[in-house]
């Protein structure tokens, strides 16, 4: 669903480059209509909504994880929440939060529904700011395109907590969504 939303979003984006590249004039009278940068505001406006959306699902998941005294099912759909974030927010050049939320896909995948490990609170509060740092960062930069990145420290350190932040990352290359690659991005081990 979601998916699908952000491949028909990305193909109007690349539609409307095509048509009209930015910073192109609005015909001879200078128009009233919305310019192409503006229609693509709108459109990452919209990305970034969806994915905030997104990650409030993955957030309520979390939380019927707990209350159900750690019933895996309960998370089965987050790496793919995550997974489609994460993919949105390399379409808006936003690679700092993406390599945040690959981080903590794995740490669901891998601790929570790949194994018998039973988290303690306090796991589950870390990931929870994790989650909640990257979707206050998105809402932060959908109001104001600078600052913000304070945000992501704290996700950073929740990340290093929880054993998959930065400081236990190795460079790899990573597919961008128009196919090339880009050397040096980082991504949790």
């Amino acid at each position: 669903d979601i998916a699908g939303a952000l491949l028909y979003v990305e193909a109007t984006l690349m539609g409307m480059i095509a048509e009209k590249p930015l910073g192109a004039q609005n015909g001879p009278s200078g128009g009233n209509e919305f310019s192409a940068s503006d229609q693509l505001s709108d459109a990452q406006s919209a990305v970034l909504r969806e994915s905030r959306s997104a990650l409030e699902k993955a957030k309520d998941a979390v939380i019927e994880y707990i209350a159900s005294q750690w019933n895996p099912s309960h998370l089965q759909s987050i790496p793919d929440l995550v997974d489609s974030v994460r993919g949105s927010l390399l379409i808006l050049q936003l690679p700092r939060p993406a390599s945040v939320l690959a981080s903590a896909g794995r740490y669901i995948s891998e601790r929570l529904l790949g194994g018998e490990h039973r988290p303690d609170w306090q796991e589950m509060d870390t990931l929870a700011d994790v989650i909640t740092s990257v979707e206050y960062f998105l809402e932060r930069i959908a109001n104001d395109a600078h600052g913000g990145e304070h945000i992501l420290d704290v996700a950073e350190r929740g990340l290093d907590k929880l054993g998959f932040g930065p400081a236990s990352a190795v460079a790899v290359d990573v597919v961008a969504p128009d196919g090339d690659a880009d050397s040096g991005e980082w991504a949790a081990d």
